[in-house]
């Protein structure tokens, strides 16, 4: 592998690892906290949806495909990892996309009901959040978004870089 690509390849990891961890905060103390706070208020409790598992499944699967790739031997056919890496990133892109666009038409729905005395909401705003609750929320929101795109760019990066593999003449 070319010193190029491996430090690229070392930056997706820790952006993969930011991402898994951001989504285990989200799911474990966020959602948790907030199910907590509805139990006690007799309002309906969050329930996890399919997306949910497999967001976390798919970040994992990231990290772990990057690290495999900076510190394993046996690689794989540049056009099978090519595959296999932008499986998941699409994932996260087409997922994570749809509830920003969700979120955005429910806070044009909710401003347009809204009287003007009180104001609009805006989406992806934190103001007057107190707590690392919105941050955790805003960055479950766009970090998988940034993994995405960040993935999809390595891998045509690494396509079109022509040897991915220093060989062993050259070492």
């Amino acid at each position: 592998m070319t010193p190029a690509v491996f430090r690229l390849r070392v930056w997706m990891a820790f952006i993969t690892l930011v991402n898994f961890c951001i989504g285990i905060a989200f799911y474990a103390w966020l959602v948790a906290r907030s199910n907590k706070y509805n139990t006690k208020a007799g309002e309906d409790v969050y329930k996890y949806k399919w997306t949910d598992v497999a967001m976390l499944i798919a970040s994992l699967a990231l990290f772990l495909a990057y690290l495999c790739s900076i510190w394993s031997k046996p690689r794989l056919h540049k056009f099978v990892r090519a595959a296999l890496m932008l499986l998941p990133a699409l994932f996260l892109l087409g997922v994570q996309l749809r509830q920003i666009q969700l979120r955005i038409e429910l806070i044009n729905t909710i401003n347009k009901r809204l009287p003007s005395q009180y104001g609009s909401l805006k989406p992806f705003s934190c103001d007057g959040s107190t707590d690392a609750s919105c941050g955790i929320l805003q960055s479950w929101t766009f970090i998988p978004v940034i993994v995405g795109f960040f993935v999809v760019i390595e891998v045509f990066v690494t396509l079109f870089s022509g040897v991915t593999h220093t060989s062993k003449s050259h070492v």
